[in-house]
């Protein structure tokens, strides 16, 4: 089940998502060279037992211009599921495949010129799983591509690249989230990018 909040004023804590999304709006600035600021809608997504969304990107970039088809730049899942939520039974993790960058893979323009040495590369390693109690990784030798899991615990908050491919697994029971996304600036390539790509994380 997936909504789109368009007007926040009403309630408390979707208030203080926008401030949160604000927030990091303004204190990252920019964001692969480009100046960032909020989106104006929070989407509100709820899994049931078994529910799934398929590996995808937020955002990609077209492969014949190289300009990003949305104005996504980073994506913020703020997880409001139950105080209890065990993170094993439960399951429901984000799947994250650090590797799957849309924007090098498919020759974008948005230019950090010192892409390669920019922390990314060590999130790799074969299946890392955050979700223990002091947030280390524990390596999966099983995995073929890299990947992280990150546990839905309830008030975390995850950031990451729009670019990079992920997917939700299956929870064994509720698992909400609020997600929103933080724009990047793109007016200045060739053919600006659709209005918003909508996705539910």
């Amino acid at each position: 089940r997936v909504a789109f909040l368009e007007s926040l004023d009403d309630d408390d804590d979707a208030r203080a998502v926008v401030d949160v999304q604000r927030g990091l709006a303004h204190a990252l600035g920019r964001w692969r060279g480009r100046a960032l600021s909020p989106s104006k809608s929070v989407m509100a997504a709820v899994y049931g037992e078994g529910g799934h969304y398929k590996r995808h990107r937020d955002n990609d970039v077209e492969r014949d211009t190289g300009v990003p088809q949305n104005p996504r730049a980073l994506t913020v899942i703020f997880y409001a599921t139950p105080e209890d939520w065990d993170d094993d039974h439960d399951g429901g993790h984000l799947r994250f495949y650090p590797h799957d960058d849309g924007w090098k893979s498919n020759g974008g323009l948005l230019g950090d010129k010192d892409d390669d040495d920019d922390g990314r590369r060590s999130l790799g390693g074969k299946g890392k799983k955050i979700n223990n109690n002091n947030n280390q990784a524990a390596n999966n030798s099983e995995a073929e591509e890299p990947y992280i899991d990150v546990a839905p615990r309830p008030g975390r908050l995850v950031v990451f690249d729009s670019f990079f491919g992920h997917e939700v697994l299956p929870p064994r029971r509720d698992r909400s989230a609020l997600t929103f996304w933080i724009y990047a600036d793109y007016s200045d390539l060739d053919r600006p990018p659709k209005a918003d790509g909508r996705g539910a994380d």
